[in-house]
């Protein structure tokens, strides 16, 4: 790690330690160290750099699309975004000890993977959905996910309904109490931490545009917000969670000795 690392996760671990009310607003970054495809970063997202059965990924993840070509967006779904042999890595459970010891208010993340929950955290906001709930279109019944991953084509039914992945597709509307509860959480903090994001999601942009606390971004590649921020680190998300906890452990026993 090189000084000017150092000096960043320094000042990190300061903000977080005077901050009342810290939020982590999540994406894809924060899952790649899981084994999970990233969307947007410049090497190696899937809506920049492929096509897959003649279609964008973007396209095939439409809701247009969905009703269009269902066995299309299964197959790209099933191979390319549902891994179930994915596990929580060292972010997920750095920012899980973070809420425990009430340094992390809450967690806003655009990934379906519940990687968060997996690794202990309790008030995570499913900002794009969950890829565990599985609902039939037709009567409404869950079905547990692995229904979708291991059948063969399109996943239905017993009463002859499309089972519908739990993921927010574009041209949808995120729930909105999940919506009402990240404005809630981002209206209330004070400390913004946004990590493994792009910040080009639309909905990203307008939960973020009129927060006014410190924003602190930890990305591998530039981002949309990056001239708002406070203090930008670059690197891996595994890496950053692991120094930012040693710190915050190192500041958790000096406090109790004092």
């Amino acid at each position: 790690m090189n000084e000017e690392f150092e000096r960043k996760l320094d000042e990190l671990a300061r903000l977080v330690t005077h901050a009342k009310h810290t939020v982590l607003f999540g994406g894809a970054g924060m899952s790649t160290e899981s084994g999970l495809a990233d969307f947007r970063s410049a090497v190696s997202g899937l809506y920049n750099n492929k096509e897959f059965y003649g279609y964008s990924a973007e396209r095939i993840l439409s809701r247009e699309f969905f009703e269009e070509h269902p066995e299309i967006m299964f197959n790209f779904y099933r191979t390319e975004l549902l891994n179930l042999d994915a596990r929580p890595n060292l972010a997920h459970f750095a920012l899980a000890w973070m809420e425990e010891k009430g340094m992390l208010s809450s967690i806003i993340t655009q990934n379906g993977d519940a990687l968060h929950q997996r690794a202990g955290s309790r008030k995570v906001f499913d900002l794009h959905g969950n890829v565990y709930k599985n609902t039939c279109l037709k009567c409404g019944k869950s079905h547990d996910v692995r229904r979708v991953k291991y059948c063969e084509g399109i996943p239905y039914c017993e009463c002859g309904g499309i089972i519908r992945p739990g993921i927010v597709l574009f041209g949808e509307t995120p729930d909105p109490d999940v919506i009402f509860g990240c404005v809630r959480e981002i209206a209330q903090c004070d400390l913004l931490i946004a990590a493994g994001t792009s910040l080009r999601v639309s909905s990203a942009g307008r939960l973020l545009d009129r927060f006014k606390g410190t924003l602190v971004i930890l990305n591998n590649d530039e981002t949309a917000l990056d001239d708002r921020a406070d203090l930008i680190v670059r690197g891996k998300m595994g890496e950053i969670f692991s120094a930012l906890w040693e710190r915050l452990k190192k500041y958790e026993r000096d406090t109790a000795r004092d």
